[in-house]
């Protein structure tokens, strides 16, 4: 499902346009207080825009009209937000992703949680768990599993790797790359974190100063100097690279894993070494 935000202004953005590509992984950057969250929750439509059209699988709507269909656009787009504490109520895991199916219209269905849950990796027992109870990490999970219950096909998660440790970024990673592939989600994150982004994202949106700075595929844009000048970390990996070739003054393919990358270099030195025979 493709999202589009024509001529929008909201908070620090004027004259916005942006697009979120059917069944790819967008990523917004910025530095911190740049406005990620901002576009986050006007792509989720849980904020509204001054001016502008959303325009989402072709249909422009007016998000300011009283005749928006709110209930079904939240159907279409799930969103986990940074300020993870404000978006449940007192209770337990159970009760609140129950809520949530109860407010969609969906019918109690033990099967439908628990298999959320497990996509996050959170065992049943979780179940009867307090969520004033849970770390950041696990009340993340819980968010995501009901955003993920309800079954949208737009995900959009605002800073999911400020909640995690590596191993943990790793299994979202996982998560939302077979999410895409498997069951055809259109993804957007937000993020600061250089390795999830360039880990995950298809598309990439830099942010600065309310406007977008530049955008891309993730290895143009993570190819730009201009990066530093805005607080935006370049990849180790992508850096390496990047001397790497200089120095044998050679091509290979951009590569975002170090052991696939490994062997590209291994494969094109042993090359250049038969030539040299």
């Amino acid at each position: 499902m493709e999202i589009i935000l024509n001529n929008i202004d909201v908070g620090p953005f004027k004259n916005l346009n942006l697009c979120v590509f059917d069944n790819k992984i967008t990523a917004i950057i910025g530095s911190n207080g740049s406005g990620k969250s901002i576009l986050a929750e006007m792509i989720a439509t849980t904020r509204k825009p001054e001016k502008g059209l959303y325009i989402i699988d072709g249909n422009k709507i007016d998000l300011n009209s009283k005749n928006v269909n709110f209930n079904q656009l939240r159907f279409d787009v799930g969103i986990v937000m940074q300020n993870l504490r404000t978006q449940f109520f007192e209770g337990t895991v159970e009760e609140h992703i129950l809520y949530q199916l109860k407010v969609y219209n969906y019918k109690k269905c033990e099967k439908r949680v628990l298999d959320s849950l497990k996509m996050v990796d959170l065992s049943y027992e979780y179940l009867k768990r307090k969520i004033k109870t849970l770390s950041d990490t696990e009340i993340f999970k819980v968010m995501l599993a009901t955003v993920l219950s309800i079954n949208p096909d737009v995900i959009v998660l605002d800073d999911p790797s400020c909640f995690l440790d590596k191993n943990e970024i790793d299994k979202l990673i996982k998560l939302l790359k077979i999410m895409k592939i498997k069951y055809n989600k259109t993804i957007v994150i937000t993020s600061i974190n250089a390795y999830f982004v360039l880990k995950l994202a298809d598309y990439i949106y830099v942010i600065d100063n309310g406007k977008i700075v530049m955008h891309g595929e993730k290895y143009e844009v993570f190819n730009k100097k201009k990066l530093k000048d805005i607080d935006i970390h370049i990849p180790e990996i992508i850096e390496f690279q990047n001397k790497f070739l200089k120095t044998i003054k050679s091509s290979i393919n951009y590569r975002d894993n170090v052991n696939d990358l490994i062997k590209d270099i291994y494969f094109n030195i042993e090359k250049r070494s038969r030539g040299k025979k």
